[in-house]
Parts: structure tokens; sequence; C-alpha cells
């Protein structure tokens, strides 16, 4: 009896330290990325997290996406990319957190299942 319990609390531990690992990670690379470009430029790359999730979801898991679910997310792409297209302050290090910022939200979303 003892077994099992401390091996279901083991596995709730490593879930749980999985879960805030990724968390954690998210609101650090989120914050350098505020470092390194401006706020509105942050926000519309992170704005962008259903695309990464149904993209990555089908390169990873296999997961189909209705079509209609997918030409939704085409107005998304179309306003994100007018609205970064002139941005004065681009900065690849910022970029480059703020879509690992999308990464990690998507992994601390599909750990659930």
């Amino acid at each position: 009896m003892f077994c099992i319990v401390y091996i279901n609390l083991t596995v709730a531990y490593d879930y749980i330290y999985n879960r805030f690992s990724f968390r954690f990670s998210t609101v650090v690379l989120g914050l350098v990325a505020l470092k390194f470009v401006a706020v509105s430029f942050t926000e519309t790359v992170k704005s962008s997290a259903p695309i990464f999730t149904v993209g990555i979801s089908y390169v990873m898991l296999g997961e189909y996406t209705g079509i209609l679910t997918v030409m939704s997310l085409v107005p998304i792409m179309f306003g994100l990319g007018l609205c970064s297209t002139y941005e004065l302050s681009f900065n690849i290090e910022g970029f480059a957190a703020a879509l690992a910022t999308n990464i990690t939200e998507w992994y601390v979303t599909f750990s659930k299942k």
C-alpha cells in the first residue's frame, strides 16, 4: 500500500514540477521579450498563440483541426502581420523570446492531456 501511494505522489510531484517549470519559463521569456522589444510587439507576437497551437499540434501530436477553424485563423495571421510590419523596435532576441513564450504556453496547454 505504501509503495502505491509513493508512486502516485512521485508522479504527481513530477507533473506539478513539470507544469511549474514551463509556466515559470513562460513568464521569464515574456519579461525577456519585453526587455528587448516594445510591449505592443511582444503582445502582438504572443497573441498568435492559436496559430502556434494549431500548427504544433498537427506536427507534434498529429491532431487534425477542422478547415473552418484554420480558415478563422487567417484574419488573425493577416492582422498580426499588418501590425508587426513597421515595428521600429524590432530585435531578434525579443522576437525569439516572444516566440519561445508561445511554444512554452503550448506545452503547458497540451501537458494536461
